[in-house]
């Protein structure tokens, strides 16, 4: 006889993220997760389950899909009665992590966005990984009291199908201001430049799923203009992408493009320019091709393995479902797109890549 058991799926999500790094110990987030999901728990394909680990500005979340096992002691690895590892175990945990930081720095696109980040915000975006200084002083007592400040601030736990207990924290309220303008980053090996830009939206003009539409408009494949506008009609760049973030205060959209460095200054202005002109479309047949993708891949989310527990997770902490931003889209697709950029916020611009003193002047114009 078979019997056809619903899958479980669990996330166990503690409120702290890399953005809660202590300066002088950047990376501790990342220590602890990797320390969390050590090899001495013995889950896995063995027992049939899936893992999943997201760490963001000021969350750690692991997340657990089974069909065939019972995920009831996945909480208890949280607890603070867990011991902290022996030198030769985290020794271990800091190379690891030491080696991902170093490939990480050394990547080009990475450096592209932490540019574009300290571009919008005034300051260097701080490192999830940390660096060979900040991670030497990660002890097992840091990790510890990490858990421990984690169980005082409170851990959820979100299981579906169920519910969710524990009081999510509430999404943290940034007290950055923004502030745009130019970064550049020289002295890299790489022969061609990458620019990026990020602009502000107006959040009275930010319904729920505009921004999916938008960025689908603007093209997160093949599809959309400034595929075609930067590529095909102006031939400018190599590969041209959307960029957008929800978590900050303006919600932002921006676009990065791969060009020759001379090409840097008039590519950057471009995708301004075609971002600047998508924020309002009326209907039409290829608004709602956009919008059709943008709803596809809303609902590709919420079937995923983990879709349920996900959904679970947004409708604790009071944010719009998956399936919810699916079925708000249709009325942009009908109605139109009626987004604006923040009135008085200048956009953030970045260039990584072998720009000369001239082409970096020429940068300093785009607006």
């Amino acid at each position: 006889m078979i019997v056809d058991l619903p899958p479980e799926t669990m996330i166990v999500e503690l409120p702290l993220g890399h953005h809660d790094d202590p300066p002088e110990q950047r990376g501790l987030a990342a220590v602890a997760a990797r320390w969390l999901a050590d090899v001495r728990e013995p889950l896995g394909a063995a027992r049939g389950r899936r893992t999943r680990h997201r760490l963001a500005p000021h969350s750690s979340s692991f997340s657990y899909w089974s069909c065939l096992d019972d995920l009831s002691d996945v909480p208890d690895r949280f607890g603070l009665a867990t011991p902290p590892p022996d030198a030769d175990r985290l020794n271990a945990i800091r190379r690891a992590q030491l080696r991902l930081s170093e490939t990480r720095a050394a990547d080009s696109r990475v450096r592209l966005l932490d540019a574009l980040e300290q571009a919008s915000w005034g300051e260097p975006a701080p490192t999830p990984l940390g660096d060979a200084t900040t991670l030497s002083r990660i002890t097992p007592d840091s990790l510890t009291a990490y858990l421990a400040a984690c169980h005082r601030l409170g851990i959820t736990i979100h299981r579906a199908p169920g519910r969710s207990t524990g009081v999510p924290a509430a999404a943290p309220v940034s007290h950055r201001r923004w502030r745009g303008g130019l970064t550049t980053v020289s002295g890299l090996a790489d022969s061609r430049a990458r620019v990026a830009v990020r602009l502000p939206l107006d959040p009275s003009t930010v319904a729920p799923g505009a921004v999916d539409v938008l960025a689908e408009v603007l093209g997160t494949g093949i599809d959309g203009v400034l595929p075609y506008e930067l590529r095909i009609s102006r031939g400018l760049t190599y590969s041209v992408g959307v960029l957008r973030w929800g978590a900050d205060e303006p919600v932002t959209i921006g676009a990065k493009a791969l060009v020759e460095p001379g090409d840097a200054a008039p590519a950057a202005r471009l995708m301004l320019d075609v971002i600047r002109a998508c924020l309002r479309r009326p209907p039409s047949a290829e608004l709602r091709r956009a919008a059709e993708r943008a709803r596809t891949s809303l609902l590709l989310q919420a079937d995923d393995p983990f879709g349920a527990v996900d959904e679970l997770r947004r409708r604790a902490r009071s944010e719009h479902t998956a399936t919810e931003l699916a079925e708000a889209i249709r009325e942009h697709a009908a109605q139109g797109l009626t987004l604006a950029p923040a009135p008085g916020a200048p956009p953030a611009i970045a260039a990584v890549g072998p720009l000369t003193q001239a082409q970096q002047e020429v940068l300093e114009g785009v607006r």
